[in-house]
């Protein structure tokens, strides 16, 4: 229980943040929403922290989550942090927590369940929706 409880935690963590990389750099016709809909939302994602942390020039985001959440100040502000490395730098992190969960599965004995979560743990980090 315990192996699969740290499989379902480190996946869910995973989960998120490609989610949070989607809203950054995905495509709305197969997000099925907008991109930067959490930037209007006004909520500070991963990807967000990456490029506040490294960035000198933080005007692009700070403008939309200050309320400026016209189509051209999201627009930049997506530019802003795709081209910031923060994506990357989240996309790193999601791997991490892929690796931990499937270390985790590696304590259970081999079985086709077993290898069923390994590959939807692969997923989660590849996915593009």
């Amino acid at each position: 229980m315990a192996a699969l409880r740290l499989f379902g935690q480190e996946l869910g963590i995973a989960f998120q943040i490609v989610d949070d990389v989607l809203d950054v750099v995905g495509d709305e016709a197969q997000l099925g929403k907008p991109a930067g809909s959490d930037l209007c939302q006004g909520l500070v994602t991963l990807p967000v922290l990456y490029y506040l942390e490294r960035e000198r020039d933080r005007d692009p985001v700070i403008a939309v989550l200050s309320g400026q959440r016209d189509e051209a100040h999201v627009q930049a502000a997506l530019e802003a942090i795709g081209a910031s490395g923060a994506v990357e730098a989240a996309l790193a992190d999601a791997r991490v927590h892929v690796a931990c969960s499937q270390e985790a599965l590696a304590t259970l004995p081999d079985h086709p369940s077993r290898r069923a979560l390994a590959a939807l743990a692969e997923y989660v980090v590849t996915r593009q929706r």
